[in-house]
């Protein structure tokens, strides 16, 4: 850490009537009389520089052929890696018919919110691509609502939200 000079905090404040500097603990100023507003705290100063974040790298959104999906489930950090030879629908519950689906119940997904049929993941080309399917709680990515039926790709890192279940995306190599 370099040397530097902190500033202290002033003792004594002006009377906003008569200028008169007044101590911080005074409620009237002694010399007009007038009745002084409590000041809010002040802002405490830092006595070492702020680290700045880099900024967000450029979002990465092609998913090569041989690639997998690997969804890592929070707060258990638990993962799950998926082909994506054809869709799959993350919800709750056994999939129907020739559907592929991904249950998230041990996940916690009744409590979080996630519908039977929340959203599905795809490969178009080489994009992941989430649809969702008319979830009763929503579908986030990155913070954006994804609207019903939109077609969004994801990225690399992205998270997504179903109702409240955090889940980080990841592309495998």
């Amino acid at each position: 850490m370099s040397n530097t000079t902190i500033p202290v905090r002033p003792q004594w404040l002006p009377c906003g009537q008569c200028g008169y500097l007044c101590r911080l603990d005074d409620t009237h100023c002694p010399q007009c009389g007038v009745e002084l507003t409590p000041r809010p705290s002040p802002t405490v100063e830092l006595n070492y520089r702020p680290v700045a974040l880099p900024a967000r790298p450029q979002r990465r959104i092609a998913f090569a052929p041989e690639a997998n999906a690997i969804l890592q489930f929070s707060p258990s950090e638990a993962c799950v890696s998926l082909p994506l030879d054809k869709p799959v629908t993350l919800g709750r519950g056994e999939a129907r018919g020739a559907d592929t689906k991904l249950d998230l119940n041990d996940f916690g997904a009744l409590q979080h919110g996630v519908s039977r049929q929340h959203c599905q993941l795809k490969r178009v080309g080489q994009q992941l691509i989430i649809v969702d399917l008319g979830s009763a709680n929503g579908t986030f990515i990155n913070g954006d609502f994804l609207k019903p039926d939109e077609e969004r790709p994801l990225a690399h890192g992205d998270m997504i939200v179903l109702g409240a279940l955090t889940v980080h995306v990841f592309f495998s190599k």
